[in-house]
């Protein structure tokens, strides 16, 4: 249900993240994508309850991050976007309840972010 700090850290040929709809993931740990350079898409499964500090930072070709729905995503911790300078949009599940500081810290292309009601 959890993958584990780091599990793909300096992962540099990872370009893809998928799971499948029946998926029982619930916690993205704490660098879990780091320094992943050639992740380009990523979509997180409802499932996941919680995503930690700095889960995706520096994923430098990162451009797109959809949550499956109905998410049920309540918390996304500190910079776990930090230095994801491609990622241009994004839309916020509604179940958010808790945004942590340096979300999208240096994510110089980022447009427009949307918060679903």
């Amino acid at each position: 249900k959890t993958i584990s700090d780091s599990a793909f850290k300096d992962c540099s040929n990872l370009e893809n993240v998928s799971f499948q709809e029946s998926s029982n993931l619930t916690t993205i740990e704490f660098f879990v994508f780091l320094y992943c350079k050639s992740l380009k898409l990523i979509s997180i499964p409802s499932s996941v309850q919680t995503i930690k500090a700095q889960a995706f930072k520096d994923c430098s070709n990162l451009e797109n991050v959809s949550f499956q729905e109905p998410s049920i995503l309540t918390t996304i911790e500190k910079s776990i976007f930090d230095g994801c300078i491609l990622l241009k949009s994004i839309s916020i599940p509604s179940s958010i309840k808790y945004f942590n500081d340096y979300c999208f810290y240096n994510c110089s292309s980022l447009e427009n972010i949307t918060f679903e009601e």
